[in-house]
């Protein structure tokens, strides 16, 4: 009997998934996050150009930050909270697996 149940539920899946007969819903997952699309890559790359920045205004902040009232220290600060949370947002959007919008006929 678990056979039985074990073999309409693969056959669900084959169908609910659009799967090969040969092809299990790991492969095609595998698959589907290996690839990304041409803009993702530019954002991951924006993603670690705004981390990069944000250490170097770090550094300048850190350098220029001798006083504790200093208002130039205050926005590089607040620089470099902008810089790492762009990088953030992007890293997000360019590793994240989005699907095709596209309609199948």
């Amino acid at each position: 009997m678990d056979a039985l149940n074990d073999i309409l539920l693969e056959s669900v899946r084959y169908r609910h998934n659009r799967l090969s007969p040969g092809e299990t819903s790991f492969s095609k997952q595998d698959n589907e996050l290996k690839q990304r699309k041409p803009y993702q890559k530019v954002l991951m790359a924006f993603a670690f150009i705004s981390y990069f920045a944000g250490i170097l205004v770090g550094i300048a902040a850190f350098y220029f930050g001798e006083g504790g009232q200093d208002p130039v220290a205050a926005s590089l600060m607040a620089s470099v909270v902008f810089c790492f949370g762009v990088g953030i947002v992007l890293q997000a959007i360019g590793s994240t697996n989005l699907p095709s919008m596209k309609f199948d006929r």
